[in-house]
C-alpha cells in the first residue's frame, strides 16, 4: 500500500519515472496476493501511469483488467470499482474520449454517493465539469459545480475546495463573468496565501 501511495503522490508531483516504478511494483506485489483492494487500486493507478507514457492500448487493457477485478471485489466493497472508474474517466478525458470519460465519472460519482465518499464525488464532478468545458458546454459546467464546491467547503477540505473554486473561476471567466471570477480567485488567495 505504501507503493500505491507513493505512486499517487509522485503522479501529482509529475515524477514520471518514480510513478512508473512505484505503480508497477505495487501491481506486481498485489498480483501475488490475488483479488484484493490493493490489486484493484494498483490497476487504477497503472491506467494513469500508462497514459502519461502514451501507451494508450495498454492503458485500455488495464482498464478492462481493473474493471474485471474491481467488479469481482465489489461484492464486498465498491470503493475499488469507484477508483478504477475515476481513473478510467481521467484516462479518457486525457485522450479526448469525452463521452466515455463523462460516463465513467458519472458511475464513479454514483458509487461515491452510495459509499458516502464526498471527496470522490467532488473530484469526479470537477473532472466531469472540465470535460464539458473542453467540449464547449460551458453553461453545463456551472450546473454541476455548486453542490460539489459547497460539499468541500462544509467538510473543510481545502484542497478539494480550491480545486472546485479554480474550476468555477475558469468557467465564469470563459462566460465573461470577470467580476465573479476575480472574486473567486481572491477567495482562493485567502485560502492558500499569496
Amino acid at each position: 500500500m505504501i507503493l500505491l501511495g507513493m505512486g499517487k503522490v509522485n503522479y501529482y508531483a509529475c515524477n514520471k519515472n518514480v510513478i512508473t516504478y512505484c505503480n508497477l511494483m505495487a501491481l506486481k506485489q498485489a498480483e501475488e496476493i490475488g483479488i484484493s483492494k490493493a490489486l484493484c487500486e494498483a490497476y487504477g493507478n497503472c491506467i494513469l501511469t500508462l497514459s502519461i507514457h502514451k501507451k494508450n492500448q495498454l492503458a485500455e487493457n488495464f482498464i478492462d483488467m481493473g474493471m474485471f477485478f474491481s467488479k469481482q471485489y465489489s461484492t464486498t466493497d465498491s470503493a475499488p470499482l469507484a477508483n478504477v472508474l475515476q481513473m478510467t474517466g481521467m484516462y479518457h478525458s486525457g485522450v479526448g474520449n469525452w463521452d466515455k470519460a463523462i460516463e465513467a465519472f458519472k458511475q464513479a460519482t454514483e458509487l461515491g454517493n452510495n459509499l458516502g465518499d464526498c471527496r470522490l464525488v467532488e473530484e469526479c464532478t470537477y473532472f466531469q465539469s472540465t470535460c464539458l468545458f473542453l467540449q464547449g458546454k460551458i453553461n453545463d459546467c456551472l450546473e454541476l459545480m455548486d453542490d460539489a464546491v459547497e460539499s468541500a467547503r462544509k467538510r473543510g477540505d481545502t484542497q478539494s475546495f480550491v480545486l472546485g473554486l479554480t474550476t468555477l473561476a475558469r468557467t465564469r471567466l470563459a462566460l465573461g463573468h470577470t467580476d465573479g471570477a476575480m472574486s473567486i480567485l481572491q477567495e482562493i488567495e485567502g485560502l492558500i496565501g499569496t
